[in-house]
């Protein structure tokens, strides 16, 4: 929490060095919140220098915990080789436990990897649940998708109804 006071600057000024400081201490402590912030710190170049080796660091102690966002983050430096030698299979593996969760980013590009085939075979069936499952977690690609899908027939029966409903969406 104070590293968060430092980032907004209540009660105290502002100050990146101190933001990072306090993160790292809770950090250190085992919090997987706080982990999945220093990774997203390293991962972007707020508040430090971007290094995706020490993203990876913290990504993977807080994932291992079963940190959602940190492990759809894990699943985004496979897939980017940020960090780790880029690999599908290792994504596909960390998007499907942050999916499994509930994270709507990671349910859209699990359905996108299904959808493509990458990591893992193509699965049209697959593609279809994970888009849906992140369209009604509010996933705005995601929506696009299924409307998209619904109103050619791609990948699913064209369905002008099911269409116009995720368009309105």
């Amino acid at each position: 929490v104070i590293g968060k006071f430092h980032a907004i600057g209540i009660m105290v000024n502002k100050d990146d060095e101190e933001v990072v400081y306090w993160f790292r201490q809770a950090a250190e402590q085992g919090h997987s919140s706080a982990q999945c912030m220093l990774g997203n710190f390293f991962y972007n170049g707020s508040y430090v220098d971007v290094n995706y080796d020490t993203a990876v660091e913290w990504f993977e102690k807080a994932a291992e915990k079963g940190h959602s966002s940190s492990q759809f983050m894990l699943g985004i430096c496979y897939y980017n080789g940020r960090g780790v030698t880029q690999d599908n299979k290792k994504a596909v593996f960390w998007f499907t436990k942050a999916a499994e969760k509930g994270n709507p980013d990671a349910q859209y590009l699990l359905g996108y990897c299904y959808f493509m085939g990458v990591g893992v075979d193509g699965d049209n069936k697959k593609a279809i649940y994970w888009f849906v499952k992140a369209a009604e977690g509010g996933h705005v690609e995601a929506t696009y998708q299924l409307g998209y899908s619904y109103y050619n027939g791609q990948d699913v029966s064209r369905a002008y109804k099911e269409a116009f409903y995720w368009f309105e969406k």
